[in-house]
């Protein structure tokens, strides 16, 4: 069968569940370089709080500007069953329209490659949670979704939206999430002066018309504020485009004062909020740079709206001028979209002549549906992608240690190549080749291994090509690589029988195997005999056993059992026993 289908159909009448599927946390994803949520490019997760008749809410207020879409992580269950099961249907709606429909009824074979498409993969990977997508990506073909207007897509227009999500299990039970989200204000004010003269504070900025109310707070530190109840506005100028500058001068209980909080909001919409130097200093501790897939963003904690103030970019294509988003202290920088296949990025945060921060990286950019060679290294590492290797857009840098590092028990011959990158999982793999000098083991041995997030290294193995010097290996996604060695031995243990057992009959032969490098592929390379006549194997690789039956009645006496394994770096394991057919005679 090409398409199976959901089996609950066929045993709606033996199941018997009441249970309504469990809602756990929503996540909200900014879906374009101008999209935020709570004043942030990034996504946030939105854990949610179960009332009456299976109705959920959210912990925490929830406000957005630009495009953005909704992921569920969440789980059903049955009468009487322990095990957790995905939901069967779901359906969205925006302002009371529908905007997004899926329901788990069938699936094609030739699309079970897309499985990792209609979760949100990066969280997957990094926080081990399975969110899925209430939105249809393009590249998404699956033939889940009835497809609505907007696919998922939510548009933030106006002053507020209202949502509600509803999610059914096969049977009927259903649970149901309700929320506001709020439009933000998403602007950046023009700080073009900022000082102060006694218990006096002026401070000259430029905002759009929409902002209706304005409150200012200062502080000393930073972190203590003290409300400013009165402020005049010296010289208010209207220009074009809807923008309006003001001076104002606002008393201050402290003279020491030497930040100011500004609060900007209008009716149906979140406050705005920045914070502002008053002693003409931008004191900036540092970006973290945030590779988001299709974008770069330069994230810090601590930052204040300041006058002289500027954010450049410098890649192959010219010099950019940003603008900080800045909400409360809090500032990110989204970068440029890239151009080109790689490129280099010069950042810099410029105080009046001052440099504040400074710095250069390199990085590459994997795109749908072109054919791509990446040469790193002095050509000693190569990275090939196909035509079909990734969905959408992909950034990522690459850098090398210093020195090769030490594994315990394994051999490691390269220093570690890290491919930094927002997680995707790639459509068709792609081909990583590392140029190699010389090597101590023979080439059978050699493979990739790739080291994970908890610092487990995995052996992905590789076809090592002696007469060209080099190894090559097929990876269906980035991470951190190094050339390893698999010197040892599967571990093989003949369980049953045991050494020297007399026995009436044997009825098997049970052996623990495992080995967790390069592995052992198939029973092909398993050989188990008794007294040179060759059985054959039963491997099960989950369970790290195998199991094997004599075909032949075997004769009172002693006999012998020969076992040899050979992993697929050529490393051979042998073991013996002997063992004794008693049979008791008849009293």
């Amino acid at each position: 069968m090409q398409h199976p289908l959901n089996p609950l159909v066929y045993y709606r009448n033996e199941i018997k569940d009441n249970i309504a599927p469990i809602l756990q946390e929503l996540m909200i994803i900014p879906l374009t370089a101008q999209s935020t949520v709570n004043g942030s490019h990034l996504p946030h997760i939105f854990p949610l709080t179960k009332g009456p008749n299976h109705t959920y809410r959210l912990k925490d207020s929830l406000s957005a500007h630009g495009t953005i879409g909704l992921a569920l992580r969440s789980y059903d269950m049955a009468n009487g069953v322990y095990n957790k099961f995905t939901f069967y249907q779901t359906h969205l709606f925006w302002d009371g329209k529908e905007v997004f429909n899926v329901s788990y009824d069938t699936l094609y074979f030739s699309k079970t490659h897309l499985a990792d498409v209609e979760v949100y993969y990066p969280f997957k990977t990094l926080l081990h949670k399975r969110f899925r997508k209430l939105f249809i990506e393009p590249f998404n073909t699956l033939p889940f979704y009835h497809h609505s207007p907007g696919n998922g897509y939510l548009q933030m227009q106006g002053k507020s939206h209202h949502f509600r999500l509803v999610v059914r299990d096969f049977f009927g039970n259903e649970s149901v999430v309700r929320a506001r989200i709020q439009n933000e204000m998403n602007f950046n004010p023009d700080v073009q002066f900022a000082g102060k003269s006694g218990y006096k504070a002026y401070l000259k900025f430029t905002i759009p018309s929409s902002v209706q109310n304005i409150a200012f707070w200062s502080s000393v530190d930073g972190n203590h504020w003290l409300p400013i109840n009165y402020f005049e506005v010296l010289e208010h100028v209207f220009s074009a485009g809807g923008m309006h500058t003001f001076v104002i001068k606002a008393d201050i209980r402290d003279s020491n004062a030497t930040y100011l909080r500004a609060e900007f909001s209008r009716a149906g919409s979140t406050q705005h909020i920045c914070f502002v130097s008053l002693n003409d200093s931008c004191a900036v501790p540092g970006f973290k740079w945030m590779n988001m897939g299709k974008r770069f963003l330069a994230v810090t904690d601590s930052f204040f709206c300041c006058q002289n103030l500027n954010v450049a970019v410098q890649t192959k294509s010219g010099m950019h001028s940003l603008t900080p988003d800045v909400h409360r202290n809090h500032a990110e920088i989204v970068l440029p979209a890239p151009e080109t296949q790689d490129d280099f990025l010069h950042f810099t945060l410029r105080h009046s002549d001052s440099a504040e921060y400074d710095t250069t990286f390199q990085y590459y950019t994997l795109f749908p549906g072109k054919a791509q060679n990446f040469s790193f290294f002095n050509n000693r590492l190569q990275l090939h992608s196909g035509r079909k290797t990734v969905y959408d857009t992909l950034l990522f840098t690459l850098q090398k240690s210093d020195t090769i590092p030490v594994v315990k028990g394994i051999p490691t011959l390269s220093p570690v190549f890290a491919f930094n990158w927002y997680p995707q999982i790639f459509r068709k793999a792609a081909t990583l080749t590392l140029r190699i000098d010389s090597v101590s083991v023979h080439w059978r041995q050699l493979g990739f291994g790739k080291i994970g997030h908890s610092g487990h290294l995995s052996f992905i193995g590789g076809q090592a090509d002696s007469a060209r010097k080099s190894i090559r290996a097929r990876i269906k996604t980035l991470g951190h690589f190094i050339l390893i060695a698999d010197t040892t031995a599967p571990k093989l243990k003949i369980l049953q029988p045991a050494t020297d057992a007399i026995l009436s009959k044997l009825k098997e032969i049970r052996i623990s195997l495992d080995d967790t490098l390069s592995g052992i592929d198939s029973d092909r390379n398993i050989r188990i005999f008794i007294d040179n006549k060759q059985l054959i194997p039963e491997w099960d690789p989950e369970r790290h056993l195998v199991v094997a039956h004599p075909y032949w009645k075997l004769k009172p006496g002693q006999h012998k059992i020969n076992v040899t394994v050979v992993d697929l770096a050529g490393n051979r394991a042998n073991k013996n026993a002997k063992f004794s057919i008693q049979i008791k005679d008849p009293e």
